[in-house]
């Protein structure tokens, strides 16, 4: 915790899903978890991750059916983090009935990328 404290302002201010993420996994493997979800409680709801690190905490924490509830409520978190969920607690024909096919997969990330290019500034490069 401490050589994250220790970064520059502008490292944050670079890197902050970065920071987040790392500060919440090493509160969690701490076995800090009350305080790695406070913590979350100050994010941006719409950080990178943050869904996932969250439940990943309520899951080391014991409460595995909060943190299923939380993965499957988010639209953005993909089938494959729920299935590995449910898998690590012994439901795997559950995890596979849930997984959507292949083409409705294919067909979701069709049209998350669709609307990433509708919502992109046509002044920033595609790369």
């Amino acid at each position: 915790m401490a050589l994250l404290d220790e970064r520059s302002a502008e490292f944050v201010e670079e890197h902050p899903s970065w920071v987040s993420s790392n500060r919440m996994w090493l509160l969690g493997e701490a076995g800090r978890y009350a305080e790695a979800l406070a913590y979350a409680e100050t994010l941006p709801p719409d950080m990178y991750g943050l869904t996932v690190e969250k439940a990943w905490i309520l899951e080391k924490s014991g409460r595995f059916d909060e943190a299923l509830a939380l993965l499957r409520s988010d639209a953005e978190v993909r089938p494959w983090e729920v299935a590995d969920l449910l898998i690590r607690h012994g439901r795997a024909a559950e995890a596979v009935a849930t997984m959507p096919s292949l083409a409705e997969q294919h067909a979701a990330y069709k049209r998350r990328d669709a609307a990433m290019q509708a919502n992109r500034d046509p002044n920033t490069p595609p790369f």
